[in-house]
This record gives C-alpha cells, sequence and structure tokens, in this order.
C-alpha cells in the first residue's frame, strides 16, 4: 500500500527542518541520493516499511510525514499524543465548547452513567 501524493513535500521539509542535506538523510537511511530525491519529489510513492524507516531517522511520527499541517496544528497534536485519556476527554471538551459543536456528550460507565459529563 503506497502513501497519498501530499508524502513529498512533507518529506523534505521534515528533513530541512533537521538541517539535513539530502545525502545526510540517504546515509541514513542506507538509500541512494537519488532514491530519496525520488521519494521527495514524488517520482517514488511511499510504502509502509518506508514510511516508518523515514519517521525513525527523522525522529518523527508516520502522521507527521503524511498529514499536510501546519504548524500549529503539528503543536497541538503533539500536546494531545502526551495527554491521559481523562485529559484528552476534557480537552476535547473544551474545543467543543469554544467552537459552539453540538456533538453529544459521553456518557461514564460507572454509577453515574445516566449523569451527561460536566
Amino acid at each position: 500500500m503506497a502513501a497519498p501524493k501530499t508524502c513529498p513535500n512533507r518529506l523534505r521539509e521534515l528533513r530541512k527542518a533537521k538541517d539535513w542535506t539530502l545525502q545526510e538523510l540517504a546515509d541514513a537511511l542506507t538509500l541512494s541520493v537519488s532514491t530519496v530525491h525520488r521519494y521527495e519529489t514524488g517520482e517514488r510513492r511511499l510504502s509502509v516499511n518506508d514510511l516508518a524507516r523515514f519517521a525513525d531517522k527523522l525522529e518523527c511520527e508516520p502522521s507527521d510525514i503524511l498529514l499536510d499541517t501546519d504548524a500549529d496544528e503539528r503543536a497541538l497534536l503533539a500536546l494531545f499524543r502526551q495527554m491521559s485519556p481523562p485529559q484528552r476527554q476534557q480537552a476535547l471538551r473544551l474545543f467543543a465548547g469554544w467552537i459552539g459543536s453540538k456533538k453529544p456528550r459521553r456518557r461514564r460507565a460507572s454509577a453515574d452513567a445516566g449523569k451527561p459529563l460536566a
């Protein structure tokens, strides 16, 4: 299974953020410079295994390569990943309140099951 065409731009951006040349990334991956260049330009598509290798060497999540997001979105996602499940639910309720979401509230699986979350 190959990754979407949005990958090339993120690969180059992530490589440059590390201040690496094509040669340095190619050496880290034990690939040729031309192969890495083809991944970055979209001539060659990433397999799931390739994606994992690039993410490992670029010290990021595979989703950081795949998702075409701006810096603020990536920062929020990084913070969200560090949260515990209860903190995530609280953050989602807070965000939903800010934007006026009409999404139904989730219920607790406990003695309070009949009460909506506050």
